[in-house]
């Protein structure tokens, strides 16, 4: 179903105790609404997809908070008890998977033809780290995609009113951001095992420590960032941070900020009037000709050019 406004939260958590307590767990949600001072603490969630097409908001698990801005989005697992925060106005598109999906998905991705004759459902389950991911061309794409089809379709209906699309688009959408999200986790999974140790269990602690200054990174890519305040937040000493890093990421923390920040150039030139100036200033070039000579350089073309094309 597709919702365009925030559930009660009392309502919301009476529904999670019964459906739990029958074994149904959730059903497949889209959250798509504009919203602002917004609280939802404590809610015994699904595998959630948290994510905003403009603004932020804030999600805690385990006792962590990230902040998730459009750029990025944040997953939280089957098992976890989650809390969402809005606080400025913000286009939220959540996405919470329903139980059911999950358990058919999973199966279908994972098993042969012959497992999936005798067994349909399969147990796995998506399990992710809970970190910010940035959202790549293919994924902003599915989504953007989801959230028009949200928006033309049910763009006159009242916003308290919750829809049950046609179910066919709905779940191929869901079932195509799960396959993605998969592959996501397979290639964590490969770069993991290109880590320096014999041991899994210090390899995955690598990971999450790689991940914490990733998260900063991709909240702060804007301004000015040390190496040494990415060591600190990796609990890192410097060097060996830069050397995890390039051996996880293929390239360095400098050269991904300048990557991130021609990233977000471009979706600015394209869906805003902001002058190119503007641009610059706001993704952290001190001058314009910073931007344009790594635009260049990256891109192939001017700015200007690519404003136009």
């Amino acid at each position: 179903m597709i919702r365009r406004a925030f559930p009660d939260l009392t309502q919301l958590k009476a529904y999670i105790q019964k459906a739990t307590s029958y074994g149904k767990g959730w059903p497949s949600v889209v959250l798509h609404t504009e919203a602002q001072g917004i609280y939802r603490p404590n809610i015994q969630g699904t595998f959630s997809l948290f994510t905003n097409l403009s603004g932020e908001s804030h999600c805690r698990v385990d006792g962590k908070t990230w902040v998730v801005p459009e750029d990025c989005f944040f997953l939280s697992n089957q098992t976890q008890t989650y809390t969402l925060e809005i606080e400025a106005s913000a286009e939220t598109f959540n996405i919470h998977f329903g139980r059911e999906l999950l358990q058919t998905a999973y199966a279908s991705l994972i098993s042969t033809p012959k497992q999936l004759l005798e067994n349909p459902v399969g147990n796995g389950t998506f399990d992710f780290h809970n970190q910010l991911y940035y959202k790549d061309t293919t994924l902003q794409q599915l989504l953007q995609n989801f959230a028009a089809y949200s928006q033309t379709t049910f763009h006159n209906l009242p916003a308290e009113i919750t829809v049950s699309p046609a179910s066919l688009y709905f779940e191929e959408q869901l079932y195509t951001i799960l396959l993605h999200l998969l592959q996501l986790k397979s290639e964590i999974h490969d770069n993991i095992d290109h880590l320096p140790s014999l041991k899994k269990a210090t390899q995955q602690e690598i990971y999450r420590q790689l991940s914490r200054a990733m998260d900063y990174m991709y909240t702060h890519y804007q301004t000015s960032i040390s190496l040494e305040a990415l060591a600190q937040e990796a609990c890192l000493s410097k060097f060996y941070y830069l050397r995890l890093f390039k051996l996880f990421y293929g390239l360095t923390p400098h050269q991904r900020i300048m990557q991130l920040r021609i990233e977000k150039a471009k979706e600015l030139l394209k869906k805003t009037t902001l002058t190119i100036t503007e641009i610059a200033y706001q993704v952290g070039f001190e001058y314009l000709s910073s931007l344009s000579r790594l635009f260049n350089k990256m891109v192939g073309v001017s700015p200007q050019k690519y404003r136009s094309s």
